[in-house]
């Protein structure tokens, strides 16, 4: 795994404090939120690639 830095652009300040709140709830980072959510996804449309 690599540790150099993303930054994500034009993502809604709204959905940032929702995830943030979310990770926070979940007891994960927001990184760690952030790779499960885009882990799920791609393995949901690999399944479904509708």
């Amino acid at each position: 795994m690599s540790s150099t830095r993303h930054t994500f652009r034009n993502i809604p300040d709204e959905l940032i404090l929702e995830a943030k709140i979310h990770a926070l709830q979940t007891g994960r980072t927001l990184s760690q939120l952030v790779q499960d959510a885009l882990e799920y996804l791609m393995s949901e449309e690999a399944e479904n690639p509708d």
